[in-house]
């Protein structure tokens, strides 16, 4: 992810081990860091290399009404597309990959057609269980 929209989806990313501390200030719009107050500027670039520092602050100033379905999901999209586009790795290391990815975001339900390990009677090969993960891409997230 380029550019980080909103706190929500920077704690996400953070939480999830999918950005580091040290980067948070650096992707995040511009925007958003003009709408703090100076105090809580000074904090976070305190904790810049403090994980959990920065997800308590993160959280504080998100408060305490956070549900992050939309920005786990906002996240799903980035890696699979990106992993989508690498053109280095092979049909079976991207199946690979996103069965690791699968359990990093707690084995969501709907990504079950495109786990290369579970069984599938529409499938008989990684390039077919790789055409299922392109559709998907496709329907879900355009």
């Amino acid at each position: 992810m380029d550019k980080i929209d909103s706190w929500k989806l920077a704690y996400v990313g953070l939480k999830l081990n999918l950005i580091d501390s040290t980067d948070i200030l650096k992707k995040i719009r511009s925007e958003l860091i003009g709408l703090l107050e100076i105090e809580s500027l000074t904090d976070l670039y305190c904790q810049e290399h403090s994980k959990e520092g920065m997800l308590i602050l993160l959280q504080k100033i998100i408060g305490d009404d956070f549900m992050y379905e939309e920005e786990t999901i906002g996240w799903q999209q980035s890696l699979l597309n990106k992993l989508k586009n690498n053109n280095d790795l092979t049909v079976v290391q991207k199946l690979e990959k996103i069965s690791e990815y699968w359990a990093l975001f707690d084995y969501p339900t709907t990504w079950s057609n495109f786990i290369y390990y579970l069984p599938n009677p529409d499938t008989d090969s990684p390039k077919q269980v790789y055409n299922n993960f392109i559709n998907f891409l496709n329907h879900k997230y355009i």
